[in-house]
């Protein structure tokens, strides 16, 4: 699975305009946790339809504070563009791919 990058103004766009199901997953240089998930999410197909986007947190304070970010890594459901909810996974990859399939059922 490949995360695809965003950066400025691309953030607001591609994630508020988005049809379907979207992972935002937010991250940090030099962070250790992020770079489990990361590796975690490497190792997993995405449920079909799930697009996968990552966003530097330093580059999006706006985006965090509406979401009340309050750790890293985050990892946020959108669908049809509206922020849905926070997913909360082991970085292992088994456990975060029936997360996020559990996820997108309910949400």
């Amino acid at each position: 699975m490949t995360l695809g990058a965003l950066h400025g103004l691309d953030i607001d766009r591609t994630l508020y305009s988005a049809r379907g199901p979207v992972l935002l997953v937010v991250t940090k240089e030099g962070c250790g946790a992020c770079r489990a998930i990361k590796m975690a999410l490497a190792g997993i197909a995405l449920p079909e339809g799930l697009t996968a986007y990552e966003v530097d947190a330093g580059s999006a304070p706006a985006l965090l504070d509406e979401l009340d970010v309050f750790h890293l890594p985050a990892l946020w459901i959108f669908r049809d563009g509206e922020p849905v909810g926070e997913v909360r996974a082991d970085p292992v990859p088994c456990r975060l791919a029936a997360t996020l399939a559990r996820a997108l059922e309910h949400g």
